[in-house]
């Protein structure tokens, strides 16, 4: 007796990646040292070791 593959069923494509009315990312960025970082992309100060 020949064993039968299961078909799968295609994905559900009813939910969107990207929901109605939303446009744009808002990135968050976590750090012990807020302010040196807002200063650093700011380009108001040289880059820094935050590893350490």
């Amino acid at each position: 007796m020949a064993h039968s593959r299961m078909q799968k069923e295609p994905p559900d494509m009813s939910v969107k990646a990207i929901p109605e009315g939303c446009t744009t990312v808002t990135p968050w960025i976590i750090s012990r040292e807020t302010a040196a970082v807002i200063d650093y992309i700011e380009g108001r100060s040289a880059p820094r070791n935050w590893a350490g």
